[in-house]
């Protein structure tokens, strides 16, 4: 958990962004990834997001080649999770 809070959270406060960046919090940037499996228990999952987000907009990459329904399937949900902050 320390190496993702210091690649997010720490880092964006080095930088002075920690006002727009770094946490998951209503009026900063939605930048996020998500994965099918937790990086804590797997940190090789890194390489392989199922979604990511750029100031609330998800946008194309190249991770694994999932169906496009399972894909859609986690962007309504994560949309919906954002909905609720």
């Amino acid at each position: 958990m320390e190496a993702i809070l210091s690649a997010t959270k720490t880092s964006a406060e080095a930088c002075g962004l920690d006002k727009v960046t770094g946490t998951l919090e209503i009026g900063k940037e939605a930048d996020l990834i998500v994965f099918d499996i937790d990086p804590l228990e797997n940190i090789k999952i890194l390489r392989y997001p199922e979604i990511v987000m750029k100031s609330g907009k998800i946008i194309p990459f190249s991770g694994r080649k999932e169906a496009s329904h399972e894909r859609e399937k986690l962007r309504k949900i994560v949309l919906k999770a954002l909905n609720k902050l």
